[in-house]
């Protein structure tokens, strides 16, 4: 199956968290309340559940404030613990 560039590198951030998170839920693609995100990390710390949101960009060009604004506003609405 052929993917964009994009989706193959949002692919490979999932891979790289999968790797690397040992013991967390990773997630591509995932909607949160109607809300789109390229990858989710899920996990747990003691007795407390983490949520981490990220955000890809394949691209040689800066992202520009209003795009930074609507990631930040998106996962506010999560309640993410993080995002990236």
């Amino acid at each position: 199956m052929f993917l964009s560039k994009w989706k193959n590198f949002e692919k490979i951030v999932a891979a790289v968290e999968r790797a690397q998170t040992a013991g967390a839920e990773i997630q591509w693609d995932e909607k949160i309340n109607g809300r789109q995100f390229d990858v989710t990390v899920r996990f747990k710390f003691g007795n407390h559940k983490y949520l981490t949101v990220i955000e890809c960009k394949a691209s040689s060009r800066k992202v520009n404030v209003e795009k930074v604004d609507a990631f930040a506003t998106k996962s506010r609405d999560v309640n993410c613990s993080k995002a990236i």
